[in-house]
């Protein structure tokens, strides 16, 4: 009885894996009641990958596979695309007849249905391996409810029977060529598993001795047999054998061919011969033309840092990928530190699938806000990992992690998916909503269908999807611009806001905007990292993104913003949208919905643009568009200026500064400007040249006196722009409007103030509040009253100063006044007004309309001491 098993199931083995399923086989163990499941066997069998297919869904995933064996595109996607990339790429041309006929989208299930076993069907074909060669396999292909498939539902098995059709053409397996002779044929170095037998004896003797093993990888050498043909290929693995076999010779050791383009050596360890050695073969490669791109690399492990022979070439395959990954130094040593890197990162790939299932991954939101009000138009969704003990993992930490190994669809998702959860339980809690952007990388546009994604997610949470902002970053439109342009056109006609994200990090052009047609791009936040020595340039490279994008009615974001000279200099710019710590970091989304909670700081309008609302300065700098004079009118009174720290001259200036100034000895006056100048301006002179210094993006501004001729003085507001250092000294840039007339008024209103006995006030309306606004004009009773000039404006407005009148002098001002100004005609009273020291002082009111239907002015109120009844 265990005979006739052991004879069943080998036979098993060999009805599997290139030979026809009978039916009678077939019946013998598959039928119901027998003890043994096709299925059961397929999903346990030795094969190389599984794959399970979809045909309704069109969608396709890869359940097993053999890592670094076969060329294979991605782990799941559209069945349709992996046939098409099949046909293209993965099966050999021979084979591509009996493959289109078998495995058609359209066709396949009629070969199950055609099939003599019931839903199985196999064919072989030739599959390209990852090195470029191709390989013998069998597809095993099954489905049916019998099976456990729902229908259109099916498993492709994969099974390597290269020696099996080897032998069926008469020629010998690659294991018999090798159990013929210890030396590759070509490279006439030791076979790969007679090298590393060879190695392990040496191991203990040479451990201590100082040698080394050496790995030798040719950079892109499939493309170098592509370009030169196989023959050329075999001439030049001969060269390098013949060079690594003289180096033996002279310096010993061992070494051995691994196939491909590696080799591996086990020698003393020289430096700088094994440098000398690396030279030799590149230049070998180099005299083939066009053939810098296939520069050889180096990695080296001493024995003595390694447990065997086996861990010290995993050790030195370390260092050759470093090397590379190196332009500037091909060979590498290995590195314990680095080593201890990579297992780190390894470590927080598993813990980072555990905080998925563990819910430890969240995301915060940081809004993005309108620069000139301050109100929240949207936010980001942020990943954040946070340990049950609260400690928090840097994104800067597991997302770059994440994507070196392909895993980065894992997290978007999972943050996608919350978003998408948190939006809908605002909504039902009776909330209005503000779009969410959440972050798609080049590897997600690869790894899945996007729009389809999105269409699902926001299904399932039944949301509009205009709530959805997507950010793509630039380096995707740029290495998959195709594949983008049609994923953005879905994503539009979908109703999707689309961004393009880190816009200006390298890639981006004017060109790639206008085909896109996204709805928004986000300044990279590096455009605000402008160094002194790159400022006028980092000014100008920003100020052209943004009016490049205005062209094309395209809104920006910038992002990084963390000053307030950095808002007000973007706000200059034209720029209406911006993200930052200045506004707000990323936060919890429970600290967030409390700040929208409040309406009266979202802006529910969207992203908005308007094209060329802003003159570009330099425009006008033709001299086919304007004349000196014209140009000069525009720019109003300017000069430039230098400062060595002890005094201020006047270097140029244009008509408009000559006519302000308006003094006979102007031309005296260009030196040494300060004395002219009362002291205290001269600081405040000094100190506004330090601050544009300091801040050269918004410069500074400040109101100066100079006195004239007659010893008067004429009042300046000046603004400085710092432009850089000449000759010793500082330059600057200066603009001076003269307010010496508004200064005057100024000055004979706090004159009035201070020596006039009465208080005049204007009152005003406001009609769209419709309520009464008092400005008052001068205080002349601060002293008699013990209230500020400021505290008795801000009584009036708030109706606060009734506090200082009997119950019976507030009942009677009111009733009078509002009847006055409601029916427009004048009004005197007498009352009587308590001090803060509880005092009493008589007081007398005269209000009189003003008949102007220009002014907004309506009454003008004068408030005097009733000297007749004061004490």
């Amino acid at each position: 009885m265990i005979l006739m098993l052991t004879l069943n199931c080998n036979m098993l083995n060999r009805t599997l894996t290139g030979y026809q399923v009978s039916k009678e086989f077939y019946d013998m163990f598959f039928q119901p009641g027998s003890h043994l499941s096709i299925r059961e066997y397929l999903d346990n069998s030795y094969c190389d990958d599984i794959s399970e297919v979809n045909l309704k869904t069109d969608a396709y995933e890869l359940l097993y596979y053999v890592e670094s064996k076969y060329h294979s595109p991605v782990k799941e996607g559209l069945y349709s695309s992996l046939y098409s990339y099949s046909i293209d790429y993965l099966i050999h041309p021979d084979d591509l007849k009996i493959f289109r006929k078998m495995m058609n989208p359209k066709n396949i299930m009629k070969q199950f249905a055609n099939s003599d076993t019931p839903n199985f069907f196999f064919i072989h074909v030739r599959r390209k391996l990852q090195d470029g060669k191709w390989r013998w396999i069998e597809l095993a292909f099954l489905t049916g409810e019998e099976n456990g498939f729902a229908p259109g539902v099916f498993r492709i098995y994969a099974f390597d029977i290269e020696n099996v059709k080897e032998r069926e053409l008469g020629n010998k397996t690659r294991e018999e060529k090798l159990s013929e002779s210890n030396l590759d044929d070509v490279t006439g170095l030791l076979q790969s598993k007679v090298f590393i037998e060879n190695a392990i004896n040496l191991f203990e003797e040479k451990k201590n001795k100082g040698w080394c093993i050496v790995l030798l990888d040719i950079e892109h050498f499939r493309l170098f047999d592509e370009w030169f043909g196989r023959e050329q290929g075999n001439y030049l693995l001969a060269k390098i054998g013949r060079i690594i076999n003289q180096y033996i010779k002279q310096n010993g050791g061992i070494a051995g061919y691994f196939g491909q383009d590696d080799f591996s050596l086990l020698v003393p360890y020289q430096q700088a011969k094994i440098r000398l050695l690396f030279e030799n073969i590149k230049n070998t490669i180099y005299t083939f033309k066009y053939t810098s791109g296939f520069t050889p690399a180096m990695g080296i492990c001493k024995l003595r840092e390694s447990k065997g022979i086996n861990d010290a070439i995993d050790k030195a395959s370390v260092a050759v990928f470093r090397g590379k990954n190196d332009l500037k130094d091909r060979i590498k040593i290995y590195d314990p530190e680095k080593q201890i890197s990579a297992e780190k990162e390894y470590h927080i790939m598993l813990d980072f699938m555990d905080a998925l299932k563990n819910g430890e991954i969240t995301f915060y939101l940081q809004p993005q806000v309108r620069l000139g009000s301050g109100q929240i138009v949207g936010a980001e969704a942020l990943a954040r990992w946070i340990k049950p003990n609260g400690e928090m993992v840097s994104p800067g930490i597991f997302v770059p992690i994440l994507e070196k190994y392909g895993f980065v669809t894992e997290l978007d998702k999972y943050i996608w998916d919350l978003v998408c959860q948190n939006i809908s339980k605002w909504m039902k809690a009776g909330h209005r909503p503000i779009p969410i952007s959440v972050n798609v990388s080049r590897i997600d546009i690869f790894n899945i269908d996007i729009a389809e994604h999105f269409e699902q997610l926001t299904a399932k949470y039944n949301l509009p999807h205009e709530l959805i902002k997507i950010e793509i970053t630039e380096s995707a439109y740029a290495e998959t611009t195709t594949a983008v342009r049609d994923l953005v056109i879905r994503l539009r006609d979908s109703g999707f806001i689309v961004l393009m994200d880190d816009f200006g990090s390298g890639y981006s052009s004017l060109n790639m905007l206008g085909s896109l047609k996204v709805d928004a791009i986000k300044l990279d936040a590096l455009f605000l990292n402008i160094k002194d020595e790159n400022l006028d340039r980092g000014v100008r490279v920003l100020e052209s993104v943004i009016n490049m994008a205005k062209q094309i009615a395209i809104p920006t974001i910038v992002e990084g913003v963390e000053t307030e000279e950095q808002r007000l200099f973007l706000q200059d710019l034209g720029c209406r949208y911006a993200q930052g710590f200045y506004f707000y970091r990323p936060m919890p989304k429970e600290q967030f919905e409390k700040i929208v909670i409040d309406e009266s700081k979202v802006d529910y309008g969207g992203f908005v643009v308007k094209t060329n609302e802003q003159f570009r300065v330099r425009e006008f700098f033709d001299e086919h568009i304007l004349t000196d004079s014209m140009l000069n009118n525009i720019l109003g009174a300017v000069a430039y200026y230098s400062w060595d720290e002890k005094s201020v001259d006047i270097v140029r200036f244009n008509q408009q500064f000559y006519i302000s100034v308006n003094v006979p000895d102007f031309q005296q006056r260009l030196c040494n400007i300060e004395r002219f100048m009362p002291s205290n301006d001269v600081i405040k002179l000094h100190n506004a040249l330090k601050i544009a210094k300091e801040k050269r993006l918004n410069g500074s501004e400040e109101v100066l006196r100079f006195y004239k001729t007659d010893g008067t003085l004429s009042t300046y507001m000046m603004r400085f722009y710092y432009i850089g250092e000449q000759e010793g000294t500082s330059r600057y840039y200066g603009s001076a409007n003269n307010i010496t007339s508004l200064a005057d008024l100024k000055e004979k209103l706090d004159l009035i103030s201070r020596f006039s006995s009465s208080t005049i006030i204007f009152m005003k309306r406001i009609k769209k509040e419709d309520k009464w606004q008092f400005e008052v004009l001068s205080h002349g009773l601060s002293e008699a009253t013990m209230i500020s000039k400021q505290e008795f404006e801000d009584g009036l407005n708030n109706r606060s100063l009734y506090q200082y009148l009997s119950e019976a002098n507030a009942k009677m001002i009111k009733t009078f006044v509002v009847d006055a100004f409601k029916n427009k005609h004048g009004i005197a009273l007498q009352y009587e007004f308590t001090r803060k020291d509880g005092t009493i002082i008589p007081l007398k009111l005269k209000a009189d309309p003003v008949d102007d239907e220009i002014s907004n002015v309506e009454f003008i109120i004068t408030i005097e001491l009733n000297k007749k009844q004061a004490p």
